[in-house]
């Protein structure tokens, strides 16, 4: 039976070989693409803040994660705030100093647009040879 798996797990990896280095292919040979049509939506970011807020993987880490730093004498609950504040300020923060170079961003890649397609399609054609090379210790 182990076998079995073994040999589906293998058959699996080597769809993901292929698969990502196909896409990084198709990426490198893409036509540059326009990011001036790129448009803002607010109904798709409050979608994607829901998505993001009921996400069972993200409540599973926090609630893996953030206990680890309450200490449990004095008011457990207390300090699990605390730490949940300072851990969102920090996530709102990230994201606010990403929403802030994201302009300038969008014209540095409207104008890089071909090196862009090279680099990103270069990236995923090393991670399917990384994922050939890889081994199970």
């Amino acid at each position: 039976m182990a076998l079995r798996v073994r040999k589906a797990l293998t058959w699996i990896r080597w769809a993901g070989v292929v698969y990502l280095f196909w896409l990084g292919i198709t990426t490198w040979r893409a036509p540059a693409s326009d990011l001036d049509g790129i448009v803002a939506v607010p109904v798709l970011f409050w979608r994607a803040s829901l998505v993001a807020t009921v996400n069972p993987k993200t409540l599973l880490f926090n609630a893996a994660f953030l206990p680890q730093f309450v200490s449990v004498d004095g008011n457990a609950s207390a300090g699990l705030m605390l730490v949940a504040t300072v851990f969102l300020t920090v996530l709102l923060l990230g994201d606010l100093l990403w929403v802030a170079l994201a302009g300038s961003a969008q014209r540095l890649l409207a104008q890089q647009s071909t090196t862009r397609n090279k680099i990103t399609g270069g990236f995923l054609i090393l991670a399917s040879i990384g994922l050939a090379l890889s081994r199970r210790s």
